[in-house]
């Protein structure tokens, strides 16, 4: 693990998240903003301070015992379990603001987690944005959480000369079904279910995951798609379905599906579970009572 880079990468959200906070109109949820430039401000401080003991007992302040820190340590593979331990700070503290974000940016859903006929609460269309965002298809909702995120990615994204239209977002428990069927129909069960969720175990029904670009496998080569695999995460986007990964996932490698989970949440990912978002929300998701039970919350996180 390049160290130096975990600190340029960590000085460069915080950056990044200064700037949209001072440029963007829509700000619903700006305490978990402010939350996040403070933590990745701090983390960076520590980061620097390598031998601060301070960094190695972050655990045990968090309210963590020992035996509770190693449980958690033991989930991970062995090469960020090194690193967990060498910045057992931000790793508790990412964890902290990840949890504290709305459930619905890290609650599991996949093949075997339902969630029923949930409708997100705060669904905006995105026809409102026109102006900024290149829309695919008329009438498609999102959450009004990732709005923020989402334009001030868009923007970055094309003043580097990448385009990234906007093919699908928020689906419907009913509608999820029926394309569903549809996959079934056309390709059989046991292929729809690689390239399609049934009902209820959709991502697009959280109204946080968005589909980029053609929706097809050539999409993988353009140089939109390796723009968000490169900065995608810096604003809390993850790509759910990553190459070589079915076997964690349960569906083939979708270059154009990204899932917002909140910039904490993508940077705890990104550097302790190998960009594995199935494993990272596993994760949290088996973990969830032993973290919110036993990990204090300071006040810096509650302000």
């Amino acid at each position: 693990m390049d160290y130096q880079t975990l600190n340029a990468d960590t000085q460069r959200v915080a950056l990044a998240h200064s700037t949209m906070n001072n440029h963007a109109h829509h700000r619903p949820h700006a305490r978990y903003a402010a939350r996040s430039i403070v933590l990745y401000l701090l983390s960076f401080l520590f980061l620097t301070q390598c031998g601060n003991s301070k960094t190695q007992l972050a655990y045990s302040e968090s309210g963590l015992t020992a035996e509770q820190f190693e449980l958690l340590l033991t989930q991970l593979e062995p090469p960020a379990r090194e690193i967990a331990k060498k910045y057992s700070y931000l790793f508790v503290d990412l964890i902290q603001l990840a949890l504290q974000q709305p459930t619905a940016l890290t609650i599991l859903v996949d093949k075997d987690n339902s969630l029923g006929n949930y409708v997100p609460p705060d669904l905006i269309p995105l026809d409102r944005y026109r102006n900024r965002l290149v829309l695919n298809v008329e009438g498609m909702l999102v959450s009004r959480i990732i709005i923020s995120d989402l334009l001030a990615m868009v923007a970055e994204a094309a003043e580097d000369g990448y385009r990234l239209d906007i093919s699908s977002a928020y689906r419907s428990y009913s509608y999820q079904g029926a394309l569903y069927q549809r996959h079934a129909t056309q390709l059989g069960e046991a292929e729809a279910s690689r390239v399609s969720a049934q009902a209820g175990h959709s991502q697009h029904q959280l109204g946080t995951a968005v589909d980029f670009g053609s929706v097809t496998s050539e999409f993988d080569t353009t140089g939109a798609a390796q723009w968000l695999r490169d900065n995608g995460w810096r604003f809390g986007f993850s790509l759910s379905y990553p190459p070589h990964s079915e076997h964690i996932t349960g569906y083939r490698y979708e270059s154009w599906h990204w899932r917002y989970i909140g910039r904490s949440a993508a940077l705890l990912e990104r550097y302790f579970f190998g960009s594995q978002q199935q494993e990272m929300l596993s994760f949290l998701e088996n973990n969830r009572h032993l973290l919110e039970e036993q990990i204090v919350y300071s006040p810096l996180h509650n302000q």
